[in-house]
Formats: C-alpha cells, sequence, structure tokens
C-alpha cells in the first residue's frame, strides 16, 4: 500500500527538476527566439514550481474535505493530463488550449501557441505533483498509529525529495537518448500503474467531513500571495539585456512583492478567523511554528548545495553541453541519495531519541558539511569534469554525503511534530503545511542566491580577468573555475549560517513524548 503511494510521489517530484536538463532542447525545437522569449520560457520551471505549491495547499484541504483516495485519484489523472499536454505542445487540442490564453493575454503570435502549451501543461503537472505529497503524508497519517508513523513519513518525504533531486540527472539521461517528449510521454504508463494500484488498494473515505466548506477566499488570496511572490522572484530582465548584469531590479518586483504581502496577510488574517480554515495556523501559534520555521530553512539550505554544485560543475565544464549535466547531476547524488537514505533511517530513529534531539543533531551535521564544502579547491570539479577521482572530487563528495545525511535526518522529525499535532481531519492541511514551508524555503533561497551570484560576479569580475587576453581560452577557463569557485564557497559558508539558525531554533521544538505509563497494579 505505500508502494501505491510513492511511486506517483516520486514521478511527479522528478518533473519538478526534469525539465532542466530539457530545456535547451525544448527551447531549440520550439524555435524560441531568445532575445524575446527566454524570459517566458522560464515560466516552463517556475510555473510548475508555482503550481507545485499550489497544489500542496489546495489539494491537501480538498483531501480533508473529499477524502484522501478521491484526492489523489484525481491528481493521477491531472497529472497525466499535464504530461499529456507537453508531449503534445506542438499537436491539437494543446495548441487549441494554448491560443485561448495566448490570445486572453494580448500575444497575437501565433508561433509562441506551443511555448504557451508546454507552460500550460507543466502548471497543471505541478499542481497536481504537488497534490500527490500532503496527501500521501495524511493517508500515512490515516493508515499507521501514532507511534508507527516516523518510518512511513520518512519513506515518503525521502522519495519526494529524492525525485525532484535526481530529476536532472535522469532528464540528462533521457535527453541524450530519445527525444525530450519521451519524459512526459513515459510519465504515462507510470501513472496508470499508480491509479490502478490506488483504486485497488486505498481504502475508501469514510463518511462524514465533506459538509465543511472549501475556503474559497483563503485559497484566492494564498494564489496571489505566492503568484506575486514567485513572479518578484523570476524578476529578471538580463535575458532581454543580453549577458550584463543588469544595473537593477525589472520596475514590477516591489509592486509585486507589495501584492504578496498584502495578499499573505489578508490570508493568515483570515485563516485565523474563520471556523473553517484552510490551513489551520491556530496549532501552529506556539512551539509548533518552530518546527515550520525549521522546516524552511532545511529547504533553503537544502537548496545550496542544488545551486552551487551544478555551478561549479559547469563553470569546470566550461561550455560541455549534456556532460555537465550529467556531472552534475551524478556529484548531487552524494547530497540525495544519503539524503534520503538518512531520512528513512530518521523515522526509525526518532521513535529513540526523540524529534527535538534527532533535528538537532541532522542540522548539526549539515552544518558541518556545508562547512567542508567552503573548503573544496576548484580542482574537485575539473576531477569530475575529466572522470579522474581525485582527492579533491573525493573530499566534495564527503562534504556532501555528510550535509545529504544530516538534511536527511531532520526529515522524520519536523514532519511528526507537526502531523502528530493535528487532528484526524487537518492532518491534510497538516502537511501542506510541513511541505509548503520547504518549498517556500526553497523559492527563497534560489532567488537569493541567483541575486547573489550575479551580483558577486559583478563585483569580482574586474580583478579576476585583469591582465587577460580574450584568447587566451586556457587562461580565462581558468579564471571562471577560480572565480565560481569562490562564489560557490562562499554560498557554503551561508548554508552553514542558515544551520546554526535552525539549530537554535530547532532546540525550542517540544519534548521527546514519554510512553503511557502502565496503569497501577498492571493490565
Amino acid at each position: 500500500m505505500l508502494a501505491a503511494v510513492c511511486v506517483p510521489v516520486f514521478v511527479g517530484a522528478l518533473d519538478l527538476t526534469v525539465v532542466s536538463a530539457a530545456l535547451p532542447a525544448i527551447i531549440f525545437e520550439l524555435g524560441i527566439p531568445l532575445q524575446r522569449g527566454l524570459g517566458e520560457a522560464s515560466w516552463i520551471v517556475s510555473g510548475y514550481l508555482l503550481a507545485y505549491a499550489l497544489g500542496i495547499v489546495l489539494f491537501a484541504r480538498g483531501s480533508d474535505l473529499v477524502g484522501r483516495r478521491t484526492a489523489f485519484l484525481v491528481a493521477l489523472v491531472l497529472f497525466a493530463i499535464g504530461s499529456w499536454l507537453v508531449a503534445t505542445a506542438r499537436e491539437a487540442p494543446a495548441t487549441l488550449i494554448a491560443d485561448v490564453v495566448r490570445t486572453a493575454g494580448g500575444r497575437p503570435d501565433a508561433s509562441e501557441s506551443a511555448l504557451y502549451a508546454v507552460i500550460i501543461g507543466r502548471a497543471v503537472q505541478g499542481f497536481a505533483a504537488g497534490a500527490l505529497v500532503p496527501v500521501a503524508l495524511a493517508l500515512v497519517g490515516d493508515l499507521f498509529a501514532e507511534g508507527r508513523r516516523a518510518f512511513p513519513l520518512g519513506v515518503v518525504v525521502a522519495i519526494d525529495t529524492a525525485g525532484w533531486v535526481l530529476g536532472q540527472l535522469w532528464g540528462g539521461v533521457v535527453v541524450q537518448l530519445l527525444p525530450w517528449q519521451a519524459i512526459f510521454w513515459l510519465n504515462l504508463p507510470l501513472t496508470a500503474v499508480a491509479f490502478i494500484a490506488a483504486w485497488r488498494w486505498l481504502p475508501r473515505p469514510a463518511q462524514g467531513g465533506a459538509h465543511r466548506p472549501f475556503d474559497l477566499p483563503g485559497g484566492i488570496l494564498l494564489t496571489i500571495a505566492l503568484t506575486g511572490l514567485n513572479v518578484a522572484l523570476s524578476g529578471n530582465e538580463s535575458g532581454r539585456a543580453g549577458l550584463g548584469v543588469p544595473d537593477q531590479a525589472p520596475a514590477y518586483v516591489l509592486p509585486a512583492l507589495v501584492v504578496a504581502a498584502a495578499a499573505l496577510a489578508a490570508f493568515v488574517a483570515r485563516e485565523l478567523r474563520t471556523p473553517d480554515p484552510l490551513i489551520d495556523l491556530r496549532p501552529f501559534a506556539g512551539r509548533l511554528s518552530l518546527a515550520i520555521a525549521v522546516n524552511g530553512l532545511v529547504g533553503a539550505a537544502l537548496m545550496v548545495g542544488l545551486v552551487s554544485v551544478p555551478l561549479l560543475v559547469n563553470a569546470a565544464a566550461f561550455g560541455a553541453g549534456p556532460t555537465a549535466a550529467l556531472v552534475s547531476g551524478a556529484l548531487l547524488s552524494s547530497l540525495t541519495v544519503p539524503l534520503a537514505i538518512a531520512a528513512l533511517g530518521g523515522g526509525a530513529l526518532v521513535r529513540r531519541v526523540g524529534d527535538r534531539a534527532l533535528a538537532v543533531a541532522g542540522l548539526a551535521l549539515a552544518a558541518l558539511g556545508f562547512a567542508l564544502l567552503t573548503q573544496i579547491p576548484p580542482e574537485a570539479a575539473r576531477e569530475a569534469v575529466t572522470g579522474a577521482l581525485g582527492p579533491e572530487a573525493v573530499a566534495m563528495s564527503v562534504a556532501l554525503l555528510v550535509a545529504g545525511v544530516g538534511l536527511g535526518l531532520t526529515v522524520a522529525p519536523l514532519a511528526t511534530v507537526v502531523i502528530d499535532a493535528a487532528v484526524p481531519r487537518d492532518r491534510g492541511s497538516a502537511a501542506a503545511v510541513v511541505v509548503a514551508f520547504r518549498l517556500i524555503g526553497m523559492m527563497v533561497a534560489v532567488s537569493a542566491l541567483t541575486t547573489y551570484g550575479v551580483r558577486r560576479w559583478a563585483a569580482l569580475s574586474p580583478e579576476a580577468f585583469a591582465g587577460i587576453g580574450t584568447t587566451d581560452g586556457q587562461r580565462i577557463q581558468g579564471a571562471v573555475l577560480a572565480l565560481t569557485s569562490r562564489i560557490t564557497a562562499e554560498m557554503a559558508a551561508t548554508a552553514v549560517g542558515i544551520c546554526v539558525v535552525a539549530v537554535l531554533l530547532a532546540l525550542g521544538l517540544p519534548p521527546a513524548r514519554e510512553p503511557a505509563a502502565s496503569p497501577p497494579g498492571g493490565a
């Protein structure tokens, strides 16, 4: 039964990052003009991320109302539809749907229909994939007793994490062997098998609870808040202005942030007031809010590894194309595979050492791993690209392994603290909070790291490239790698600071629960 839940979660998580390897092929085949269309093409990635976050929250509440099984099956159908729309982006009816959206948006150029079809399909995919995660976590809460939830919760979250982290490697392999559409065609048989398994083995919903209204105003406010945040974080005009660093952020960034903040404040106020909120925030007013905050910091720290490693590998590859994607994906497995294994082990350990102790230990270990990563020289990435298993490349893998184990150990305790505190009818919403805040931490980290990297590159480039001629390719490559290595080391140092802050917050988590005492006289 747990496998029936985990397989579609893994497939949906793969598609969160799989397109990063396929994006160059998609842009080339669809004929997207770089100067005019690259900003819109970025929504192939960011649209999925936005819809993923919305799906997490909206479907989680829907699962509390209509039942986990129904919500899970609907999400699988939507994921299949989204995959089919992307795979058939240059054919009807995908282009017909895209034409409606394109025309409504005031874009008369019919050549962009295929691009819009891909974006729409990715958004449908993301919404469904995001829905699968909290519904799966809530199913674990329904199917397992409180003392037995930690391990299966660790399994689901580890599968989810492994999926979206291994997506880049999977996409790179598929694109080298098959057309990029194969990534999305392969989703259809996997989704069909998952649908049959879920239909067969997941329990049918019990009666009751469906009469509770869905908080539509809250859903609208949350959608506006997350959309505004995503628009602001995606604000980058450098793709339209060439390779230069923009002097200032686009004009729409500040208004988008204001709209997002206002909508978020209105959402929180409504959720605290309404008797049937989309997310019941009241249980998180005390120390449980610390678990939510730590979860967001864990997502931010993890994103440092996911951003810095490919950045450094691409600098070492210096135009090696698909090879860089494969190498960075292989290196990232040093972070993600131990993370997934540690998440499983953490589910078993949490019952012995307690939520707080395990979370603190994991975060301290992650801080050590990122600290080791700050000491990795540029030669580590060069060795990895050339296939040499030298001491620097091994040291880099060890640092990523330590960080991955540490972050993985936090998965189960942070999830169980929140989900165990929720009443049965609200477990879907509680699971949504766990996943959504980790995702928000990742979104904020991506924006911050991108801005930091661009600004630091602009500030350090004059000194790094001083005295190097434009035809001296070898010295240019060395300067690029050295500069990138310095910036990624600074990013890793930032992750150390994030983990330290998370440790301080985790110390305030509720203490380990004592086992229930036996009644006097035995029995």
